[in-house]
């Protein structure tokens, strides 16, 4: 396990955890990656001018808190003096503060968010608070990852569009750790494969797009599934473009405003190399996209390891936090002790008896704990408690110790208690998830799905007493679905009497919510001694 250490933001403004290994820098640099979407925002802003409230889609606050420093309370600088959640109705400002004279919206790019904003601007106009024709206009939205033809005619529908000044913010993927970028795309394969929609294939080669741009062209690129085939033929296609306008660049001397748009997003910041050929920059040997659809067992399947053991019984982990009992988090453990730099936004209030902690490889302790095994960790945080016992007892025994000695324990002593506190909350964290594991249904529910993926008998008493007891629709749909997955036939009428039950208990509807980041992550990794490669071979470039 490597040792993490914190890489300074490089500019004149503090910024959230960046991670860096003993031996440099990680897999890709994300501070480039965050720097970027955090610059784009700030022109953003900057552009609109004024006094702003800033009016969040849902989610959009934990995202932002990745980006800039303090989150979206943290733009104050950029004039932005309100900042509201979206809701049907904007609601009345502060008698005692100027109200503003913009209001910003950060949106996905879906017609329910879209519809709200379209009612703010009609309740605007009604009573008179939209400036006249030729005024600059007093809402700004910037829809996320992309504008989109449906949303901007949704607008022009309900009369908005001509108040409204639209354009995209490129809020595609968020560094949730030293090798993990998140896209938050949540119902990617409900989307995909139900709906039939191809926005989350758009999004997601929008970002390779950007991520190449950062860090250059893969030398190699392959698929698994359709969808991630399509991924990659929508990203072929934006390089070819790319690379077109490269030759006009080297040729006739015109610069990087010859790129096309890329799913409409903004112009990207290209550096054109001097090498004819782009892998000659390449900084990333493979890329490897996986179709969700290709493994649909995985997700079914109940895990063991710490980290996805809090996020199944601790209520799930969103944006790299977890939401955990205030008694588990000491005091002066939230925030800038546990997880997060210093001068990062620390963590949330508590609310409800709960407390957000950050759960993200700059927390030492959870980077060694998070991919172990649930029956280690007891003897894993042993250990750690033992050695930390020890190096004080040590410096007490040594009664003899020399000042430049006692100079250097005193310098320990913050970094020993912040480990410290990191053990005693992981201690607690750990007895919550044995709690689970050592109950009953989980373990029979564990040795029925290994059972299932041995080939054994099916599942359905396990079910049925499952069913008696109450279990929750989620937890029961998972089962089933893990049965009509790997058993050879699932069984018809068995299935349409549980689907009768759903039925009746009015859970039709329920969903099934898969284990952490099973929703557009994207894990980079750095493997010099890559193993055997199978799949399908593609190279973006290929057509030209």
């Amino acid at each position: 396990m490597k040792k993490c250490e914190r890489v300074p933001s490089g500019d004149n403004e503090p910024s959230p955890p960046v991670w860096r290994g003993e031996g440099g820098l990680g897999p890709l640099d994300l501070l480039r990656f965050r720097a970027d979407t955090r610059q784009e925002l700030f022109d953003l802003l900057e552009g609109v001018g004024g006094r702003q409230c800033l009016v969040l889609d849902a989610g959009f606050r934990g995202r932002l808190d990745h980006v800039v420093l303090g989150g979206a309370d943290g733009l104050q600088n950029c004039g932005v003096a309100f900042v509201r959640d979206l809701a049907p109705e904007l609601g009345v400002f502060d008698a005692i503060s100027p109200p503003p004279d913009r209001v910003v919206y950060l949106v996905r790019a879906a017609p329910g968010p879209v519809a709200m904003v379209a009612a703010h601007v009609r309740a605007a106009v009604r009573h008179g608070e939209v400036g006249a024709a030729g005024a600059a206009p007093r809402f700004h939205v910037f829809m996320v990852p992309r504008t989109t033809l449906l949303c901007t005619q949704l607008l022009e529908d309900a009369g908005a569009l001509p108040h409204v000044h639209v354009a995209p913010y490129r809020l595609d993927a968020i560094a949730l750790d030293a090798d993990v970028l998140s896209l938050g795309l949540d119902a990617c394969l409900l989307d995909v494969k139900v709906h039939g929609d191809p926005a989350p294939l758009e999004c997601a080669a929008q970002f390779l797009a950007r991520l190449e741009q950062l860090y250059g062209t893969p030398r190699e690129v392959w698929t698994f599934g359709d969808a991630a085939r399509g991924v990659v033929e929508r990203l072929a296609h934006a390089d070819v473009r790319a690379e077109r306008a490269r030759r006009r660049a080297h040729g006739t001397g015109a610069g990087a405003a010859d790129i096309p748009r890329l799913f409409g997003a903004a112009t990207p910041r290209y550096e054109f190399a001097d090498e004819p050929d782009p892998y000659a920059r390449a900084g990333v040997d493979a890329l490897v996209v996986l179709d969700r659809a290709v493994d649909l067992v995985t997700p079914m399947v109940t895990p063991l390891t710490y980290e996805a053991l809090i996020d199944e019984a601790l209520g799930g982990i969103v944006d790299a936090r977890a939401r955990l009992p205030r008694d588990f988090v000491r005091d002066g453990d939230d925030g800038a002790t546990a997880g997060v730099a210093p001068g990062a936004a620390p963590a949330p209030a508590a609310c409800n008896g709960h407390v957000e902690y950050p759960l993200n490889s700059d927390d030492a302790l959870y980077a060694e704990l998070r991919d172990l095994n649930v029956e280690e960790l007891g003897d894993r945080l042993g250990a750690r408690a033992k050695a930390i016992r020890e190096a004080y007892d040590a410096f007490r025994r040594n009664a003899d110790a020399s000042i430049a000695e006692i100079h250097d324990f005193v310098k320990r002593i913050p970094g020993l208690a912040r480990i410290y506190r990191s053990l005693r909350t992981h201690v607690a964290v750990a007895e919550r998830v044995a709690r689970t594991t050592d109950s009953r249904a989980f373990r029979e529910r564990w040795r029925a799905e290994r059972a299932l993926l041995e080939g054994q008998e099916p599942a359905y008493d396990l079910i049925e007493d499952l069913v008696a007891a109450g279990e929750p629709a989620p937890s029961l749909l998972r089962l089933l679905c893990l049965q009509s997955l790997v058993a050879s036939r699932a069984g018809v009428e068995a299935l349409r009497a549980f689907g009768c039950h759903f039925l009746g208990r009015g859970v039709a509807r329920a969903s099934c919510r898969t284990p952490h980041r099973s929703s557009g992550d994207v894990r980079v990794r750095a493997d010099p001694a890559a193993g055997r490669r199978v799949g399908r071979r593609w190279h973006p470039l290929g057509a030209l």
